[in-house]
């Protein structure tokens, strides 16, 4: 059992099951995902928990080769590119 750092037993799961060039989406509520797709729903209630809070978690616990981001959230949520800043 982990102590500390990312707790969710299926996120670690997916961390450590991944390889290079394979892709993890971390998304807000909404984001088609197609059938056959995995899909990990952390939802509690709208806005919990934060995006943010969700991506530190992921980012401490994963080598990140890239990252892609939505050509609107430079204009419509600069927070979110600011976390992008550090990779």
């Amino acid at each position: 059992m982990r102590r500390s750092g990312l707790l969710h037993a299926e996120l670690n799961r997916l961390i450590a099951a991944l390889g290079h060039t394979d892709t993890l989406v971390i998304a807000d509520v909404g984001l088609p995902v197609p059938p056959g797709v995995p899909c990990i729903d952390l939802a509690v209630l709208p806005g919990l928990p934060a995006f943010a809070e969700v991506f530190e978690a992921v980012y401490r616990e994963l080598a990140v080769e890239r990252v892609t981001l939505a050509s609107e959230i430079h204009r419509h949520n600069p927070a979110m590119v600011a976390l992008d800043g550090r990779l």
